[in-house]
């Protein structure tokens, strides 16, 4: 994105990429971290929680296939 916002002179697009990069990212480690250490948490809880956990364990059986953590579409 540095180097879009550099050659279109937006620099909003920087600015709105990389908060978004890094939720994504602390979104998926916390899940995932949840998901491998289990604790009852309130998030664990949650309905999402359990169909992304569905996927976690679809991509653990079958590691050839890129099932996405947090946004399984993605």
């Amino acid at each position: 994105m540095f180097i879009v916002s550099a050659w279109t002179s937006h620099w909003g697009l920087l600015w709105g990429a990389l908060p978004a990069c890094i939720g994504y990212y602390a979104a998926y480690e916390y899940i995932h971290w949840c998901m491998h250490l289990p604790r009852k948490r309130y998030v664990e809880r949650s309905g999402i929680f359990f169909r992304l956990n569905g996927h976690h364990l679809l991509h653990h059986r079958y590691m050839h296939k890129n099932f996405n953590v947090v946004f399984p579409l993605g």
